[in-house]
């Protein structure tokens, strides 16, 4: 288990995948998903582990860094796309956010 906290990007749980296997995955499907959505407003429903995934693509964070995230269970999290010509094709408005939207707009 020392292994994990000191290589958290590369060790895999027991028949698991490994922090950069599931980023590449996440990261793969996260553009493929923005390509074919543009101008439009998507919801996902995701674990904690591909929300880590999904800001350390949008802020183009070292992968260990994601370890020094927390992602609460039901949180919201807004990561705005941009072209991919953009020099600065995300942007991310919020992140673990608490999920109390009664009357609240977002």
């Amino acid at each position: 288990m020392d292994n994990f906290w000191t290589n958290y990007s590369d060790q895999k749980a027991p028949e698991g995948e490994s922090f950069r296997e599931l980023v590449n995955r996440a990261t793969t499907k996260i553009k493929c998903m923005t390509a074919e959505n543009i101008g439009r407003d998507l919801i996902v429903v995701a674990h904690a582990g591909t929300i880590r995934a999904a800001l350390t693509l949008a802020l183009n964070l070292p992968l260990n860094s994601a370890l020094y995230m927390s992602v609460s269970n039901l949180s919201l999290t807004k990561i705005e796309a941009f072209d991919e010509n953009n020099p600065f094709p995300w942007r991310v408005e919020f992140a673990n956010l608490p999920a109390t939207l009664k009357n609240k707009k977002i």
